[in-house]
């Protein structure tokens, strides 16, 4: 997988963000200005690009424009524009508002302050959106995945997510405590 960029003007946050990623297993190249996040697009294949919408000089509106029109560099070779998740600070805009960015072909807008578990939902819709294609998620006999079960279980009853982790620890490092029954 090509590693996410990630444009912010704001350091600390553009260091957090690239932080939670790369703790999330990602790559990740950052850019603090839209400019030198295009020179990074010319030369460079990304999986995704997160950018802040209100930066000075160009802002994530402009900067996506400005990035779906990316011509190639080399003769044959075809630019691919990366999905693109807009985040905004900006939490009086209006429904009406993010309607409006959303039909410029963002693939979702976040809030800040980002909450870190929707923008890791986020990322795996966008960079998998089909997680049954994916054989090591631990595909089951009709087609439901281990992740979606997980997350079935996790909805109806919080906490399940951990007591499953927990149990393949258990089976990983203990297997014969498979088949004693639990008090």
């Amino acid at each position: 997988m090509n590693p996410i960029l990630v444009v912010d003007d704001v350091r600390y946050s553009l260091l957090i963000l690239a932080k939670t990623l790369e703790k999330e297993g990602y790559a990740v190249e950052t850019a603090s200005d839209p400019a030198h996040a295009l020179e990074l697009l010319k030369k460079q294949d990304f999986s995704l690009v997160i950018t802040d919408l209100n930066m000075p000089g160009m802002d994530g509106k402009e900067f996506f424009a400005a990035a779906r029109n990316i011509r190639p560099t080399q003769e044959g070779q075809p630019f691919h524009c990366p999905p693109f998740i807009l985040l905004s600070a900006f939490s009086e805009r209006t429904e009406k508002d993010l309607e409006g960015l959303a039909s410029l072909g963002f693939a979702d807008i976040i809030m800040k302050p980002v909450d870190r578990e929707r923008l890791r939902e986020s990322i795996r819709k966008i960079l998998d959106p089909d997680p049954g294609a994916t054989a090591a998620r631990g595909q089951g006999a009709k087609g439901i995945t281990l992740d979606a079960v997980v997350a079935f279980l996790e909805e109806r009853h919080p906490g399940a997510r951990k007591r499953i982790l927990e149990l393949a620890v258990v089976e990983e490092v203990c297997p014969e405590a498979r088949d004693k029954p639990s008090e």
